[in-house]
């Protein structure tokens, strides 16, 4: 299923891609025999699966949303309408517009705003097709080009994003029956997301403190207790995330400070080891940099700084009869103890 802005009876669909309006009715055609231009040139994949998941997330609410529409001479509207409402569509409460290339620009953009991506910060929402490429590829897609990716969808990811570079662009929001996750396969933890508000207690104050430390919105003690000086560190952070400045911690602003998968109320995160990029490796960046582990750099790449700094903290938890391994692996043991 691909999404831009728009409905059908049979649900979403993606402006030409679905249809070529003529004599004032839709002739229904299939995605993938896209007629104008030599059909589709490419597929822009991220290699990131909670990228990935997320665009097409973002891509879906556009679709979904009837504040949201098409038109050319504004089609920036809609990037603007996006940053105000938190960088969910589904939030946009006021007439906007967007055209095809706009509008998957602006998703991606979105996107490196929820998940602190810088590459994905960058990406332009002033290109259009024929520079689509170029914008994707430099924050870090793969560009596709065999057959296999163009004339079907059995390959495609929910998240990639299908060009034509003269006419056309759009974005896959479910998986093909073809396509593999291996990244996805490694062991995860799942914590419950909360409601928060001054007077809160648990866990879950323990980590948003630690994350709201790590990003220079929190300067107090880390603790269990949701009070006056959390609130307003949750206040300076929703405010720099153009979210409503409330100070309790929504399910919007959750989405926003986390950027982890879900699963229901629960938040996925993954095991990481030396190598990857994730946003399982920048909570766990941001758990030790508040707990003072680490001093370098929240950039979701797990390097020797990283693993340096979760040995050390393995160890000292050890101390205390922990029982971790001591390996500089944020398995699933080691997840719990730290954030559970």
């Amino acid at each position: 299923m691909l999404s831009n802005s728009g409905h059908d009876e049979r649900g979403l669909y993606s402006g030409g891609t679905a249809g070529d309006q003529t004599g004032g009715e839709w002739s229904i055609i299939p995605w993938y025999q896209y007629p104008w231009d030599g059909g589709w040139h490419c597929v822009l994949h991220h290699p990131n699966a909670n990228v990935r998941k997320m665009i097409a997330q973002l891509a879906r609410e556009a679709a979904e949303n009837n504040n949201i529409g098409y038109d050319q001479a504004e089609r920036y509207t809609y990037w603007l309408a996006l940053s105000k409402a938190g960088y969910y569509p589904r939030q946009i409460n006021t007439p906007c517009e967007a055209d095809c290339s706009a509008g998957v620009l602006a998703n991606v953009k979105a996107v490196g705003y929820l998940l602190n991506d810088e590459k994905l910060k960058a990406v332009s929402i002033y290109g259009y097709t024929g520079t689509e490429k170029q914008i994707l590829t430099n924050a870090g897609f793969e560009c596709r080009t065999d057959a296999k990716y163009l004339v079907n969808d059995d390959y495609l990811y929910a998240g990639d994003i299908l060009l034509n570079v003269y006419d056309h662009t759009c974005t896959c929001i479910t998986d093909g029956a073809k396509v593999t996750t291996p990244e996805d396969k490694r062991n995860t933890y799942k914590f419950k997301h909360e409601f928060l508000k001054k007077g809160s207690e648990g866990k879950e104050v323990f980590r948003v403190k630690c994350i709201l430390k790590a990003r220079g919105f929190y300067k107090n003690s880390i603790n269990t207790k949701y009070g006056k000086k959390a609130k307003e560190a949750m206040k300076l952070f929703q405010a720099a995330a153009g979210r409503k400045q409330t100070g309790n911690f929504n399910l919007g602003t959750r989405r926003t400070l986390y950027g982890l998968a879900e699963d229901g109320e629960y938040f996925i995160v993954k095991e990481c080891k030396s190598g990857d990029v994730n946003t399982s490796v920048l909570l766990l960046q941001e758990m030790l940099m508040a707990l003072g582990y680490y001093k370098d750099k929240l950039d979701r790449s797990f390097g020797k700084q990283t693993k340096t700094a979760l040995i050390a903290f393995q160890k000292e938890a050890n101390k205390n009869g922990a029982g971790l391994p001591t390996n500089g692996v944020w398995d699933v043991k080691t997840i719990q103890y730290m954030i559970g």
